[in-house]
């Protein structure tokens, strides 16, 4: 570029560059001392967990029948032992829990569908 000279667009520009960065980052801050799975869990109340249930619960009884209705039991009880854990042992749940509750009930489910799977054959 040859002119060398930001100009008022530039400058605007930047000025809202590092705006937004002081924004974002303040947010961060925040959020790290709530927690950030907060705003998954907050609200989360039983109404809400059962009407977000309803798809995988029938997907997975319609494609194993009685099989899929005890993946659904691991499914719940893995996720009911790691919270009560959580709850435990740190106070609460944080996103890494809800992570590692993730990981490890799909880690157990495909464990499980294989021995089911060895089973009908």
């Amino acid at each position: 570029m040859k002119d060398s000279r930001i100009g008022a667009i530039g400058a605007v520009s930047v000025v809202c560059l590092i705006l937004a960065k002081f924004v974002l980052l303040r947010e961060i801050i925040e959020s790290r001392q709530v927690g950030i799975g907060r705003p998954f869990t907050e609200g989360t109340g039983t109404k809400i967990v059962c009407i977000a249930s309803i798809v995988p619960i029938a997907g997975s009884i319609i494609s194993f029948e009685l099989w899929g209705f005890f993946l659904i039991c691991i499914t719940l009880f893995i996720t009911l032992i790691t919270l009560w854990l959580a709850k435990r042992k740190i106070g609460g749940v944080t996103g890494d829990i809800l992570g590692a509750i993730n990981e490890i009930t799909v880690v157990i489910l495909l464990l499980s569908i294989a021995m089911v799977g060895s089973l009908w054959v």
